[in-house]
């Protein structure tokens, strides 16, 4: 439930959530998306990385901003990050 919610107030939102995205497939297989990962993930945008943005992801800051996220989502109906990747893939081929 911590997604790149916190890297807003870095203004770092779209660079963390690209990482993220890249990451994913990996993540999922070995885990999941846990506090560690998250701020290792981090590492890779400039600038996002600091006090503030820890803070943000140990304390679950946007927790319920998330669950929310989620939930829309969910009652879309759509199951976007899956039809983004196919889309993808078949661009590529």
């Amino acid at each position: 439930m911590r997604r790149p919610s916190c890297s807003s107030e870095q203004r770092k939102f779209v660079e963390y959530h690209r990482v993220l995205f890249d990451d994913q497939a990996t993540v999922e297989a070995s885990g999941g998306f846990t506090t560690d990962r998250l701020l290792k993930l981090a590492a890779k945008v400039p600038g996002l990385r600091g006090e503030a943005f820890g803070s943000a992801v140990r304390t679950m800051k946007y927790r319920a901003f998330v669950a929310a996220s989620d939930r829309a989502f969910g009652e879309a109906g759509e199951n976007s990050l899956d039809a983004k990747r196919e889309a993808e893939e078949a661009a590529q081929s």
